[in-house]
């Protein structure tokens, strides 16, 4: 899948995957921030065998990896600051990493139905569906200003990569330029469901 492109189909829509899979994308934007705030062999250092292979080798874009990635990645971040680290590492990752293509998707889909945090929320799988496998998003409007987004997982997780998305869905405010809060995640059913209060 190109990741530059907006899928036709959204997660729900799509046969269910048998793994919890990201794209290559996501793990070079992990490694592009670390290069940028100079801890990558720190990192490196942290993770395990398995994950720090993909430190040293080269990883295509288009390429997907077991989830277990990340969530190495993200325990590695909590060593220094728990799980604020990973909010604010998945914030600024997002923006860095993700924005320039996403604010581009969302830009037009928020000129054809509408600038609300809405309208991101309630179609975050065509989003998700763009570095992710084996996740479906649902969204629940609880008031014109209020809702909850629930990540339902193919296969249990750690709760760091539930917290991980909470930082991902404070740039969706950022996108439609509005103060919103983003609750911290209730994780459910063995770690794999997440719900995300969203207010704004």
């Amino acid at each position: 899948m190109n990741p530059s492109s907006a899928p036709s189909q959204s997660s729900q829509d799509k046969a269910p995957a048998a793994r919890h899979e990201v794209s290559g994308t996501s793990v070079l934007n992990f490694l592009k921030y670390f290069d940028k705030t100079g801890v990558r062999a720190t990192m490196r250092q942290r993770v395990s065998p398995a994950t720090a292979v993909y430190f040293d080798r080269l990883i295509l874009r288009t390429s997907w990896v077991h989830r277990s990635v990340l969530d190495d990645i993200y325990a590695a971040v909590a060593m220094d600051g728990g799980e604020d680290a990973v909010r604010r590492f998945s914030l600024e990752v997002t923006r860095d990493g993700y924005g320039p293509v996403v604010r581009q998707f969302i830009e037009t889909l928020l000129g054809l139905v509408g600038a609300s945090p809405s309208t991101i929320f309630s179609r975050f799988g065509a989003i998700g569906g763009m570095y992710e496998h084996g996740t479906e998003y649902s969204y629940t409007a609880l008031s014109d200003r209020s809702g909850e987004l629930v990540v339902r997982l193919v296969e249990p997780a750690p709760r760091l990569v539930f917290v991980a998305w909470e930082g991902v869905f404070q740039f969706a405010f950022e996108l439609t330029r509005e103060q919103g809060t983003v609750a911290p995640v209730q994780v459910s059913e063995n770690g794999r469901v997440g719900s995300y209060p969203l207010k704004w």
